[in-house]
């Protein structure tokens, strides 16, 4: 919970010097990794909430300037805090991430009570079933 923002999953605690990944920064494939996990133990209310989080934040930046980003700042919801080198527009995990994460909140909200798919023992056959469609 500690890790929880109002845009996504920030990648550490709080420091006095803050690098790289270190908060506030979010990045796209830990976001699809906690999604996976989540799902994989049973916790799709939780996935379902982080995801619309991330997506949210990946809409508001791309409404404001028209580019999805390497990484974003999940505490405020704005472009990830540069540090050996500036935030990169237009970056790979970052797009696929928001197509698979659209798929895997889509199929979240269709599945029923009796289905027991979300039981599999590998959470990421949901990256591969976003990757069909």
């Amino acid at each position: 919970q500690e890790l929880e923002k109002d845009y996504g999953i920030v990648q550490s605690q709080r420091f006095s010097k803050n690098l790289q990944w270190d908060w506030p920064n979010g990045w796209a494939p830990m976001q699809l990794r906690v999604v996976e996990g989540l799902i994989r133990y049973g916790y799709k209310q939780t996935a379902r909430r982080i995801i619309k989080k991330w997506l949210a934040c990946n809409i508001k930046v791309f409404a404001e300037n028209g580019k999805l980003w390497e990484k974003y700042d999940v505490v405020k919801g704005r472009v990830g805090v540069p540090d050996r080198y500036p935030t990169q527009p237009g970056f790979g995990w970052t797009n696929a991430t928001f197509l698979i994460l659209t798929k895997i909140l889509k199929s979240l909200e269709e599945v029923t009570p009796r289905q027991d798919l979300l039981r599999h023992p590998d959470a990421s056959w949901l990256t591969k079933l976003a990757l069909r469609y």
